[in-house]
């Protein structure tokens, strides 16, 4: 169950890689981001996702 999940997980993280590295690209350049431009970031990544 556990290896199960670790797969799944490992799987989550790599759909989701475009949007975790804009979010660190965007720690780094900016050291903190408001919640505001978090939720932009997070829009942006839904505007342009591809549909699954």
């Amino acid at each position: 169950m556990l290896r199960a999940a670790h797969i799944r997980a490992a799987e989550i993280i790599e759909m989701q890689r475009p949007l975790i590295i804009k979010l660190a690209e965007a720690l780094l350049a900016e050291r903190e981001l408001p919640s505001e431009r978090l939720q932009d970031i997070l829009q942006d990544n839904q505007r342009t996702r591809p549909p699954s």
